[in-house]
């Protein structure tokens, strides 16, 4: 077993689930080969509008993604949303989706996954997802420390080979209907959150059981304390 904390282990894959590298989109993980950013990141922001009937509330390309009351934003809850961030001069594994917007800006969108750990009456607080393509915290770079495993309802909560420094426990998600399991290798980062507005349009992966949203909200506040 590979022990994460004195009050809980998580298991080690067999070999067979060994190399687990290439099983991601390359457009859910950061380009940069370092440790993501820290405290609060860019503001995501829908365009939809009730007044505006011309800007549909879903996205045409997969209709699961579209604007939620915000009564479902509470804590605890993961979703999906078209991330847009300004073009890095290392993401040219992006080139198929990138935008040119206002003033020439390059955009790149890809879709990422958060975990909802502060609501807001107009917005909230979410901590991203990620898998850093299939490595998790093996990553060079990254801080394992900040980080937890997230994982799916039935499945096993474990580390990859040579994986070491997670501190924290997990954090088990009940998945909503039709969703498939979170991949081994995703892992919440709790250094980072970012304001997402109520307007935008999500797809719901499904709720943090109840036992583990105290543990949820307890570790992003650790992080955080003093930002």
């Amino acid at each position: 077993m590979f022990q994460i904390s004195s009050q809980e282990t998580v298991v080690p894959p067999s070999n067979s689930r060994a190399e687990i590298v290439n099983l991601t989109l390359n457009n859910s993980e950061p380009a940069k080969n370092t440790a993501p950013d820290r405290g609060e990141g860019i503001s995501i922001e829908g365009k939809w509008n009730p007044n505006v009937p011309t800007i549909p509330h879903y996205e045409p390309l997969d209709k699961s993604f579209y604007v939620r009351h915000s009564s479902f934003f509470v804590e605890g809850k993961m979703f999906s949303v078209l991330f847009p961030e300004p073009l890095g001069s290392t993401a040219t594994q992006y080139n198929d989706s990138v935008s040119i917007v206002k003033f020439g800006v390059a955009i790149h969108s890809q879709i990422r996954r958060f975990i909802v750990v502060q609501r807001k009456p107009e917005f909230c607080y979410a901590c991203p997802v990620f898998t850093y393509g299939g490595r998790a915290t093996t990553k060079r770079g990254l801080r394992p420390w900040e980080h937890s495993v997230v994982h799916t309802t039935g499945t096993d909560a474990q580390l990859l080979p040579n994986e070491t420094g997670i501190k924290y426990l997990r954090i088990t998600v009940d998945p909503a209907p039709d969703v498939e399991p979170l991949h081994p290798a995703s892992r919440i980062y709790f250094g980072i959150h970012h304001p997402i507005q109520y307007n935008v349009r999500v797809k719901d992966l499904g709720q943090v059981i109840e036992p583990h949203v105290p543990r949820l909200l307890g570790y992003w506040v650790r992080e955080n304390k003093g930002m």
